[in-house]
């Protein structure tokens, strides 16, 4: 059996001396490929978050399909590099892989992560790139928070809306505003006055990985997370 789709790299490990097994989520859902690694082949280079276009073969129901013809169509490694880039690309990958891992078809949500990966590649640098994907990723999974935001409304993660607060903290009602506005805007801010400010992002970041805590999947021990709070620190 031929299967040819796009697909996003999510993981790669050695398999044997000149072999490696690499998951791949694409339309059918995330699967495990067995790719070649030698100085020739276009295969040796997969590495996680690329997005390509691929073929692969399936000999029989009950074995891992072998990847046959593999295209590049955007990773990181093609634009000019960027640390803050790269470390919000680490933590994408980690959000996937754990998003990801036993995924089954899904055209829609496998067509927003492409074409918004392909466009995080592509355009310049936006530093709260990440709290915008993981509040767009949430709406694709049907899980999105509740945007019922009034004056004095402080967000609350375990009920996933806003609700009144007596006496909120002054950064409990920026982040409101914040969370707020998100929920209104493009993954691609076309005015930079919509950027969430450096002293919120750390704290909105805080409050989305809790929200997933409880309402998606854990992404408390991603490795990728403290990296992330230092090159986007306040």
């Amino acid at each position: 059996m031929i299967e040819k789709s796009k697909g996003i790299v999510l993981n790669k490990i050695q398999h044997t001396d000149n072999k490696n097994i690499v998951k791949i989520y694409s339309e059918s859902g995330t699967n495990a490929y067995i790719s070649f690694k030698n100085s020739k082949s276009r295969q040796s280079t997969l590495q996680p978050m690329t997005l390509i276009s691929f073929c692969a073969e399936r000999k029989t129901s009950n074995q891992m399909a072998w990847l046959k013809e593999v295209e590049y169509s955007s990773s990181l490694a093609g634009g000019y590099y960027q640390m803050p880039k790269a470390a919000v690309c680490m933590f994408l990958n980690d959000v996937l892989y754990k998003l990801l891992q036993n995924a089954d078809e899904d055209k829609d949500l496998f067509g927003f992560l492409y074409e918004t990966l392909q466009q995080f590649y592509n355009q310049p640098f936006v530093p709260d790139f990440h709290l915008r994907f993981l509040i767009h990723c949430s709406r694709e999974l049907g899980i999105c928070p509740m945007d019922n935001f009034q004056e004095n409304y402080v967000f609350n993660v375990q009920s996933a809306c806003f609700e009144y607060a007596a006496k909120p903290t002054a950064i409990q009602q920026e982040m409101a505003v914040c969370l707020h506005n998100l929920l209104h805007q493009d993954m691609f801010p076309a005015d930079k006055a919509d950027i969430v400010p450096p002293h919120l992002r750390n704290v909105l970041l805080n409050c989305l990985l809790e929200f997933y805590n409880l309402h998606i999947i854990d992404l408390s021990k991603i490795q990728s997370l403290e990296v992330l709070r230092t090159v986007l620190h306040d």
